[in-house]
């Protein structure tokens, strides 16, 4: 059997391949840069690899199932919310984070699954058996039994042959920005900040407070969407001095020692694609998947991956 192609490592493509693979299918994954994970990306520092993506994943205890053992930890946070200029302590809640790192849980996922980093998939072309990949030099990569496109909305619109019966409606990029910040010291006993009608901060994780980070008093700070689509053409160093002033606001802040940022950009569409018949092409056997699909975050992204491989065992008419 010819493997199925799944076109983004992220972590949808990353889920599809992993569930493939259990039922021994054979899987290769395409992945156009060098690292996994998509918005669950890690980056390499001096003072630590700090989980430049979600600090946290949005799951419930019954998908669990869906990922490696030992892969994901349950952690108790200290919350609070800042409102009317007051920081407001809640209660401490339980939250779902990657154990060791995101980038650890990327690997687990991909264990024992071909993953061809570095390959980017320029176009798609149906056979009468088949769906051949090609690369944007125009070579071969392969002929495969069916495709799960696992990208951003705009890449898989792109990606889609015209004889597709699949249509993505057209998504605005939207930018969201994320500042990391290290202080020589603990900021506040909250460990996660919920912020209310805020101009430029939305929420902000300390991300040392994860099990297995190699650093420590590391925060995540997540800004609105207006005040990222309003600093995109600002510099990096423009937006960590005004986060720092708005979270100076808040409490005061302790020695900043490193910063980074990550501007992520990402397509937002008005309306999720619900309908199953536009998240699979039973004639070409291609199948959707990404939080665009269903909802944002890690349970949309797990919700659409199982509907992709439950359409491709169908097509393969496979006994797992």
């Amino acid at each position: 059997m010819r493997p199925v192609a799944i076109i983004g490592a992220g972590l949808s493509g990353l889920l599809c391949a992993k569930m493939l693979n259990e039922c021994g299918l054979p899987v290769a994954v395409f992945e156009k840069s060098r690292g996994l994970g998509g918005r669950l990306a890690r980056r390499r520092h001096p003072w630590g690899n700090v989980d430049i993506g979600a600090p946290l994943l949005a799951l419930t205890p019954e998908q669990l199932q869906y990922f490696p053992r030992d892969a994901i930890s349950a952690q108790p946070y200290t919350t609070a919310q800042w409102r009317d200029d007051k920081l407001l302590p809640q209660a401490t809640q339980t939250h779902y984070t990657a154990a060791g790192s995101n980038n650890r849980l990327c690997h687990a996922l991909a264990d024992g699954v071909e993953v061809r980093r570095g390959q980017r998939v320029a176009a798609i072309h149906p056979t009468s058996t088949t769906l051949s990949l090609r690369d944007y030099k125009e070579e071969d990569l392969g002929d495969f039994s069916a495709v799960i496109l696992a990208t951003p909305a705009p890449q898989a619109r792109d990606l889609l042959p015209t004889t597709s019966s699949l249509t993505i409606a057209e998504s605005p990029w939207q930018a969201g920005w994320t500042v990391i910040v290290q202080f020589d010291g603990a900021w506040t006993p909250s460990e996660i900040i919920d912020i209310e009608s805020h101009a430029i901060l939305r929420r902000i994780v300390c991300l040392s407070s994860a099990p297995g980070r190699d650093h420590q008093h590391c925060y995540s700070i997540e800004l609105t969407d207006d005040a990222s689509h309003h600093f995109e053409q600002r510099s990096d160093n423009e937006i960590i001095d005004r986060v720092m002033t708005e979270l100076a606001s808040i409490a005061p802040t302790p020695p900043l020692l490193h910063s980074d940022i990550q501007r992520w950009r990402f397509a937002r569409p008005e309306t999720a694609v619900i309908s199953d018949s536009q998240r699979a092409d039973d004639s070409l056997k291609i199948a959707l998947a990404g939080d665009y699909c269903v909802g944002g975050n890690a349970e949309g992204a797990l919700r659409s991956a199982t509907f992709a491989v439950q359409r491709v065992k169908q097509w393969l008419a496979s006994a797992c």
